[in-house]
């Protein structure tokens, strides 16, 4: 994972912006249904994602993707600078 996000820090697209800033979060969530002392049901899920921020000439962009591969995460990184590019073309 650690190699996939340096990739990512060292895309050609973040030559031009000011700060880079990758997000991994993880989460699990266990569910069991009993009744009467008996187990029903259970269920456990993953969910895991990565939020990215950039900084553009003052202004912040921000993009999230629960798609762990690179081009994924390449596609939110254009995302959020885009919208600090965005920003910066309203800034006065």
């Amino acid at each position: 994972m650690k190699d996939l996000f340096q990739k990512v820090l060292d895309s050609p697209l973040a030559t031009h912006i000011d700060y880079l800033e990758l997000r991994y979060h993880q989460r699990e969530k266990n569910s069991y249904s009993i009744r009467n002392g008996i187990v029903e049901d259970t269920s456990q899920e993953h969910f895991a994602g990565v939020g990215i921020r950039v900084l553009v000439k003052g202004c912040w962009g921000f993009a999230a993707t629960n798609r762990l591969r690179y081009a994924h995460l390449e596609a939110s990184l254009k995302d959020a600078i885009n919208m600090a590019e965005t920003l910066v073309s309203h800034k006065k």
